[in-house]
């Protein structure tokens, strides 16, 4: 099996210091649920994806990254992937 080749990883714009010098922004998430049964129990993630893209989400929150993660319901055992959008 061949070796993957390593992709170059650019730097993105950090968030300008609030007038505090703090760089950190909160946001909240609202908890994956299952589109089957509804239920928010999830075994634990699995095969992490990322890609680093910036941008601004339907509720005007920013992000710099987006994140793919497989897991599935504790309840039903559908699998599924989570799609969320970061601001590192």
């Amino acid at each position: 099996m061949a070796k993957r080749k390593r992709t170059k990883m650019t730097k993105l714009p950090v968030a300008a210091p609030t007038p505090d010098g703090d760089r950190r922004t909160v946001q909240t998430v609202d908890a994956s649920r299952c589109k089957k049964c509804g239920s928010t129990r999830r075994a634990g993630y699995a095969h992490v994806r990322e890609i680093p893209f910036a941008g601004t989400t339907v509720a005007g929150q920013r992000y710099t990254h987006i994140v793919w993660r497989n897991t599935c319901c504790l309840e039903c055992g559908q699998h599924r992937t989570d799609k969320s959008y970061e601001c590192r």
